[in-house]
């Protein structure tokens, strides 16, 4: 029969070799200055994408405004909705 292997110790072994490669990690990375570069560009990116949906913003914006007023110019402005062309017409719904 096969030795029984003790599996706890083998998890515990690999627990703590886990942890200190972990910890050895974060000390090289607070030591050479690395989290405040990458908050850096972080913060770097998320401005550029702030900036990029205003000016897609600004754009929709711009081009709404421009197919209505072509929408305006090319109805005739919608002053005199159904009063045709008479001078005389009055405003609907008033009355005389």
């Amino acid at each position: 029969m096969a030795a029984a292997v003790p599996v706890g110790r083998i998890m515990a072994k690999m627990a703590v070799v886990g942890f200190l490669t972990g910890v050895g990690l974060e000390v090289f990375m607070v030591a050479t200055g690395f989290y405040g570069v990458a908050t850096r560009k972080e913060a770097e990116r998320r401005v550029e994408a702030r900036e990029a949906l205003k000016d897609i913003r600004q754009t929709q914006r711009r081009r709404w405004r421009d197919a209505l007023a072509d929408s305006v110019r090319d109805h005739g402005g919608g002053d005199d909705a159904g009063a045709g062309d008479s001078e005389g017409a009055s405003p609907a719904g008033a009355r005389d």
